[in-house]
């Protein structure tokens, strides 16, 4: 009886420690499968919408205008120069790609050229260049200033750039050369009285061929016909002038005999030999 109960206790016992490895072995499960599946799911997630919700469309965000020849002033007027405009368009991060239609223009807006690109996907910048080529003109036209219009799939117009600077003339192969001289003498020495002071005014306008470097004209003036003349006088003349001006004067009493103020001409020595035709104040004093 005794062996029976001993039995007994030792099934109760051995009941008793399965349950409670049972219950045990079942939490332990649990636990580490939620935990487990629902770090792996976030993180999935998290990296498939980086993926798909920061993709935008396509836009062009800016465009900035750069030039081969950036300044002129190193050039001659005359010379024929390629003037490259180059336009770096700039687009989001992320972006789908696609399509960039837009116009190009050498001459501030007044021609256009239609081009367009192809941009790749999470491409952020692209470029294209333009030429401009032609004859450096004297007036400083051209090349004029450059830039794009966009179209597609936005739009967005650049700043125009043109070069700095100016072309320097060219030399000219025109020698200098004074082709004739004007002189006139005034005022009317009519409605004066003889005796009464009097000034006379001779102006010299010296015609100068066109297109000529400039130098310095040389000459002297009479102001009674060549019996004394006056001494060397020295006027400069600048490259591509075509007249110049000199002005002298007489002053003195008028005589009664009308011999003063006398006649005018002008010499001049150089750049060659050249004669005026000769000028005197019209008309004479009288005695009122």
């Amino acid at each position: 009886m005794r062996s029976y109960y001993r039995l007994l206790l030792v099934s109760a016992f051995i009941a008793i420690a399965l349950m409670s490895l049972l219950s045990a072995c079942g939490n332990a499960t649990g636990t580490t499968t939620t935990g487990s599946a629902a770090s792996t799911v976030t993180t999935s997630s998290v990296n498939f919408t980086n993926s798909s919700t920061t993709s935008v469309p396509l836009k062009v965000t800016s465009v900035d205008i750069s030039l081969s020849v950036p300044s002129l002033s190193s050039y001659t007027c005359g010379t024929n120069i390629t003037e490259t405009y180059t336009a770096t368009f700039h687009f989001p991060a992320n972006n789908a790609g696609g399509q960039v239609a837009f116009d190009t223009t050498t001459n501030n807006g007044r021609a256009s050229q239609p081009a367009t690109m192809t941009v790749s996907a999470g491409q952020t910048s692209a470029t294209a260049a333009f030429n401009w080529s032609g004859t450096l003109s004297s007036d400083n036209t051209v090349p004029g200033a450059g830039g794009v219009m966009v179209t597609a799939p936005n739009a967005y117009t650049s700043a125009l750039v043109s070069p700095t600077g100016a072309c320097v003339p060219a030399a000219s192969s025109t020698p200098f050369q004074v082709t004739s001289i004007g002189l006139t003498a005034g005022p009317e020495v009519t409605g004066h009285r003889c005796g009464s002071n009097y000034t006379a005014t001779y102006t010299a306008t010296f015609n100068i061929a066109s297109g000529g470097p400039g130098g310095t004209i040389v000459f002297q003036y009479t102001t009674n016909n060549g019996r004394s003349s006056s001494s060397n006088v020295s006027l400069p003349v600048s490259a591509g002038q075509t007249t110049a001006t000199y002005v002298f004067t007489w002053t003195g009493s008028l005589p009664q005999d009308h011999t003063a103020p006398g006649t005018g001409i002008v010499m001049m020595s150089a750049p060659s030999q050249l004669v005026s035709a000769s000028a005197t104040p019209a008309g004479g004093c009288s005695n009122m």
